[in-house]
Parts: C-alpha cells; sequence; structure tokens
C-alpha cells in the first residue's frame, strides 16, 4: 500500500477511538498491510463513523460494480474487519475499531495458523512500539505537552470497571449473548507468555453478538451459559470491564488479568488507579468480622489491600471496586460500597 492510503486508514481507525490508539508509524502500517488489501483500505479509509449501506458505499467511493463491492465488504465483515448489521432487508457496514474490535475479530477462534500467527507477531510488535513510544514521550516530556482533548475522545478510550452483581444484571438485560477467545491472552500463548487463566471468556452482548456469531467469528450463548462464564470468571481473578460507549449501551464485557490485558495493566501501572478508570465502588472491611486470614489479598491485581500488624487495610486510591476479594473472604467481612468518581457521572443512570 502506499503511504498516503496508509496513513488516511490510520487516521480513519484512530477516530473509532478504543483502548488501543491506531498511531502512524512502521510497524502499524505492517499490521495494516496484512489485514487489508489496497482495495479494501481504500473503502474502509472513506467509511463514516455510522453504519451505512453498500448502495451508501458505492456513492462514497465511486464504486461502479455493486455485485464486486458487495462481496468486498462481506469478505470484510467475515474476518472481522467490518460490522455487518442486517436491518430489515439492508446491511450497514461500519469499520470498527482496533481494541475492542478487529484485533480480537481475528483470534476469537483460538486458531493457530500460519496468518493468525503471523498476526499475532505483526500486533505484538505494534503493542511493543507504543509502548515504547509512551515511555520515550514520557521520559522527554513530550507527553505533558497540551493540546485540546474532547470529551468524548477522552472517554471512549476510558475502561469501565464491573462487579460480579452487575455482569449479570447485563446479562438479564441481553437477549443476544456470544463468547469468543481472548486475543490478549491467545497473543500471549503463542509469543511464549501463556496464561493460566481461562481464555474463552470475551463476551459480547446485542445486535453486534448477532453479528459475531453469523460470521463464525464468536460462538452464541445462552443467559444460562454466560451467567457460568462470568462465575468462571470470577472464580479464576477476572476482572470485568468494558469500553465507555457514549450510548450507554455495552456491546464487549471483557474479563481480564493485569499479565496480559494493556488496558488493566495501565490502570495497575497508574499512582491512583480509581482515577483511571470509571470505578463506581470501593471495597468496605467490617472489622469485627474479618478474619485477619489474608485469603483476599492476593485476588487483589491492584494491590489495594495489605495487613497493617493483625488488621486488614484497604487502600482506597489503588481499589477499583471490582469485588474479586469478596469472593475469597471466608467470613464475609468485605462489601462494596458506592464511591464519588468524576468518571462515574458520566455513566448513564448516574
Amino acid at each position: 500500500m502506499e503511504q498516503a492510503l496508509l496513513e488516511r486508514l490510520t487516521d480513519a481507525i484512530a477516530k473509532r477511538g478504543g483502548a488501543t490508539p491506531a498511531i502512524k508509524c512502521p510497524p502499524f502500517y505492517d499490521v495494516l498491510n496484512a489485514f487489508f488489501s489496497t482495495e479494501e483500505a481504500e473503502i474502509a479509509a472513506k467509511l463514516p463513523m455510522e453504519g451505512i449501506t453498500a448502495k451508501q458505499i458505492a456513492q462514497l467511493t465511486g464504486a461502479k460494480d455493486m455485485g464486486k463491492l458487495v462481496q468486498t465488504l462481506e469478505a470484510m465483515a467475515d474476518r472481522g474487519l467490518l460490522l455487518a448489521d442486517k436491518l430489515g432487508d439492508n446491511t450497514t457496514y461500519k469499520l470498527l475499531p482496533l481494541v475492542p474490535g478487529m484485533f480480537e475479530f481475528q483470534f476469537m477462534k483460538g486458531g493457530t495458523s500460519e496468518r493468525e500467527r503471523k498476526l499475532i507477531l505483526l500486533i505484538h510488535e505494534y503493542l511493543r512500539a507504543l509502548t515504547q513510544a509512551s515511555t520515550a514521550a514520557k521520559a522527554t516530556g513530550t507527553a505533558e505537552k497540551k493540546r485540546v482533548v474532547h470529551l468524548d475522545e477522552l472517554i471512549s478510550q476510558v475502561a469501565v470497571i464491573h462487579s460480579y452483581a452487575e455482569c449479570m444484571d447485563l446479562i438479564d438485560k441481553t437477549d443476544d449473548i456470544a463468547v469468543g477467545n481472548c486475543m490478549c491472552r491467545h497473543r500471549g500463548e503463542v509469543v511464549g507468555r501463556p496464561c493460566d487463566k481461562p481464555k474463552e471468556v470475551c463476551i459480547m452482548l446485542g445486535e453486534e453478538a448477532k453479528a459475531a456469531t453469523a460470521r463464525g467469528i464468536m460462538r452464541k450463548v445462552t443467559r444460562d451459559e454466560a451467567r457460568k462464564l462470568i462465575e468462571r470468571a470470577e472464580e479464576a481473578g477476572l476482572v470485568h470491564q468494558t469500553m465507555y460507549h457514549q450510548g450507554g449501551f455495552i456491546e464487549f464485557l471483557c474479563n481480564c488479568c493485569v499479565c496480559h490485558c494493556a488496558t488493566l495493566k495501565g490502570i495497575q501501572r497508574s499512582p491512583v488507579p480509581s482515577l483511571a478508570a470509571i470505578v463506581k465502588f470501593v471495597i468496605e472491611i467490617d472489622k469485627e468480622s474479618c478474619l485477619g486470614c489474608e485469603d483476599c489479598i492476593p485476588r487483589c491485581q491492584m494491590g489495594a489491600l495489605k495487613m497493617e500488624g493483625d488488621e486488614l487495610k484497604v487502600d482506597a486510591n489503588r481499589c477499583i471496586g471490582c469485588g474479586l476479594c469478596m469472593y475469597a473472604c471466608p467470613a464475609d467481612s468485605l462489601k462494596l460500597v458506592k464511591r464519588d468518581n468524576p468518571w462515574a457521572a458520566m455513566l448513564p443512570g448516574h
């Protein structure tokens, strides 16, 4: 692909927001060249934010052969680059963000074909480049340069931490549910850094779940199966998180480990993790019933719990209100209480 097209496609993906930014750099261009043909990139770079029909895309791109255009769009949707929504007799197509989105959709089946291994290694190199760029920016002070940031842009990249009860409520309110493999832990296996946490716990909800299962990207599950998946994730000590969605509806429900999830790792490394995400709760300790057994401490991925003498203490700045520590408490001495958080006010109903 020509440099100008790579840059335009990067800009188009960057506008979609998400947990992983699209940055103009050679490692990302390698990813794009592996994901898109030149013809596909020309289409994707011109797509608006909202989903539009093939007829509208033809008008936008000047495509003359509708049959060939639909075939190309369908192939891109089959590969998880576009989200295809069936609306009555029409299908709309929308360019996905990187995460949650096209990165995960490549690996939801947990495959290890030569193509999948190549893509994983290319993505791995890009994520390394992102980390190095971030570290260099902080070291030189360029990360502190001011620019105008719109609120929608900022919060579109913020994680929302959910409790077990909230996850169950989300599932109970959703008709269409799908599950796939966690791209982060799958990538870890391929690059020689495996994780003992369950992989098939990446959950999608609503119309997007219907679209993903129709493409064979994810597996359709019932509400009962989804509840069991959340229970499994809770038992394994995985943090339930989503990305902020301006419309209020949650599409992806991720169950994350700090060893492989870049978003959760970023929250953990923050001086104040409770402000690095939308955190709605904080753990409260009943000192009278607490046994001091310390079973809860290793469950906390933020290091918010520790013993001071014979007394269990919580660092409210580090607590992200996931409630994983409650699962291990034999005396039911821990509970989640609502906290004041400037981010939480962005959520519907708050």
